[in-house]
């Protein structure tokens, strides 16, 4: 007995060494005054990124469209199989990261193409697009819609099966926009400061030369009608394209005719997961000396051209073109 006193009082007081040596290591380490990163800033981007791509993704899969294998990585559902979702996401992240990086390069400071023209902008949206697509075709979308009001004219007319569908396809679109956002910024992570703020939003998203709400909605959805009217009249039976991705050349010249004839007012948005998207991403991104978003003229480039695209399936329709 009173040799199992002893262990015990032998164990304790070995304990209690133990704990004073880490107490004192633990003082000591105070004492240095060791600098700490803050990484309150960067903190943001995953949170963000992590809160939208995890909120909408669960709205994804309660569409019940696809019946694909799911990873859970971190808590976060990701569509791995290749297929509509997947193509879509990946096809508009393209389109955001050459469409945006292309205005990065023409704006921020200190890049080799700064001070570029009109042409320049055109240009790179045009093939930012027809990449996209290609992408997106690669990835198992047939349709390679990367754009909401596109996919909903499609739904109207009938070429995706549900409602439910078409929103899975939605979803993935607006995060893909999301996500190239994000690419871009860290792509021109040196440029950002120093930059105009007005320039540091123009990257991501667009605004009026004159501002005029009801004016730049007006001609968001014209140029949306053509969009959309000029894209189904390319893969049309009257046209009667057959060789496979010749159709996608096409569009690539739409898109640059519309930048050139109707982009002047509102930096042709045409599309919400172009702009709305990728405004997100540059209001949760630590740019320094950034301005607000805009939030005022956000809806402008989501209810213009969901106007447009609707009138153009009328009209399609109604001609016989889809």
């Amino acid at each position: 007995m009173f040799t199992s006193v002893r262990l015990i009082n032998t164990t304790n007081t070995i304990t209690a060494k133990i704990l004073m040596t880490q107490k004192n290591k633990a003082v000591k380490l105070q004492q240095q005054k060791i600098p700490r990163i803050n990484i309150k800033g960067i903190m943001i981007i995953p949170s963000a990124l992590t809160g939208a791509v995890g909120g909408v993704i669960a709205l994804v899969l309660c569409s019940h469209v696809m019946q694909d294998k799911i990873f859970i990585l971190g808590g976060i559902f990701f569509m791995f199989t290749p297929g509509p979702v997947l193509g879509e996401f990946f096809g508009t992240l393209v389109l955001v990261v050459f469409g945006d990086g292309n205005v990065a390069n023409l704006v921020l400071k200190d890049s080799k193409a700064n001070g570029s023209n009109w042409v320049h902008i055109c240009w790179g949206w045009a093939w930012a697009v027809g990449l996209g697509v290609f992408a997106a075709n690669a990835l198992g979308s047939a349709q390679a819609d990367l754009n909401p009001v596109v996919t909903v004219a499609k739904t109207l007319a009938g070429i995706y099966g549900s409602w439910g569908e078409a929103f899975s396809v939605i979803v993935a679109q607006m995060i893909g926009g999301f996500c190239g956002g994000i690419v871009v910024y860290f792509a021109y992570l040196n440029h950002w400061k120093g930059s105009d703020p007005d320039s540091q939003l123009g990257v991501f998203c667009t605004a009026p030369g004159n501002r005029n709400l009801p004016c730049n909605c007006l001609t968001e959805a014209i140029a949306t009608f053509f969009l959309v009217t000029l894209i189904m009249s390319v893969f049309s039976k009257g046209v009667g394209l057959t060789t496979p991705g010749l159709g996608t050349f096409f569009v690539v010249g739409i898109i640059y005719g519309l930048g050139a004839a109707l982009g002047g007012p509102t930096g042709y948005a045409l599309n919400p997961a172009r702009d709305l998207a990728p405004r997100i991403s540059f209001a949760v991104l630590p740019i320094p000396g950034k301005r607000d978003p805009d939030w005022g003229y956000s809806w402008v480039p989501v209810v213009g051209p969901l106007v447009g695209a609707v009138c153009a399936y009328f009209f399609c329709h109604a001609v016989g073109i889809m």
